[in-house]
C-alpha cells in the first residue's frame, strides 16, 4: 500500500489554486436567485394566447404594394378576420397537480415561454378601393395580389374604384 505523499498534494493545489477559485465563484453566482417571483401565477395547462398580429400594419403595407402595380394609383385595404389567431405554449405537469409553463432562458434575467404551435389569424374578407378599380384587367391583378397574399377566394375578395 502506498502512503500519500501531501507535500506533492499541497504543491498541485498550490498551482491550481486561481482555477479552483474561479471555479468556486461559477458556482455561487449559479446558485443566487434570477429575480422571478416565485409567487407568480403560471397559465393553466396548453395556455393559448392571442399573438401579436398587426392587422392595421398589414393593411397599409398591402395597401402600398397593390399601389405599385400599374394602373391601380392610389389603394386603401380594409382586411377582417374569422379569428385573430391563437399560439399553445408547452406546460409541465407537476406531482401536486399544479402545471407550470415552461420557459427558457434568454440570458439577462429574460424569459420566454415555449410555444408548441403558432395559428395565425385566418381571413374573413378584403376589400380593396382604388383608383384603377373599374379596369378589369386592374381588377383581376389586384385580386390575384391579395389572394396570394390572404389566401382568400375571389368571391371573398372585393376590388372598387375610388370616387
Amino acid at each position: 500500500m502506498q502512503k500519500m505523499d501531501w507535500k506533492r498534494t499541497g504543491e498541485k493545489l498550490q498551482k491550481y489554486k486561481y482555477v479552483g477559485l474561479i471555479l468556486c465563484i461559477g458556482v455561487a453566482l449559479m446558485l443566487l436567485p434570477t429575480g422571478s417571483d416565485p409567487g407568480k401565477k403560471t397559465p393553466p395547462p396548453e395556455q393559448t394566447t392571442g399573438l401579436a398580429f398587426d392587422l392595421e400594419g398589414l393593411e397599409e403595407e398591402m395597401g402600398r404594394a397593390l399601389s405599385e402595380i400599374r394602373g391601380v394609383g392610389e389603394a386603401t385595404v380594409v382586411l377582417s378576420l374569422s379569428d385573430s389567431g391563437e399560439e399553445v405554449l408547452a406546460v409541465d405537469q407537476q406531482a401536486e397537480g399544479e402545471t407550470k409553463t415552461v420557459v427558457v432562458s434568454g440570458g439577462s434575467y429574460v424569459q420566454q415561454p415555449v410555444r408548441v404551435k403558432s395559428k395565425y389569424p385566418r381571413f374573413q374578407g378584403a376589400l380593396v378601393v382604388c383608383d384603377g378599380g373599374g379596369n378589369a384587367s386592374v381588377k383581376l391583378e389586384v385580386l390575384k395580389a391579395v389572394s396570394a397574399i390572404t389566401g382568400l377566394s375571389s368571391d371573398q375578395i372585393s376590388i372598387s374604384q375610388r370616387k
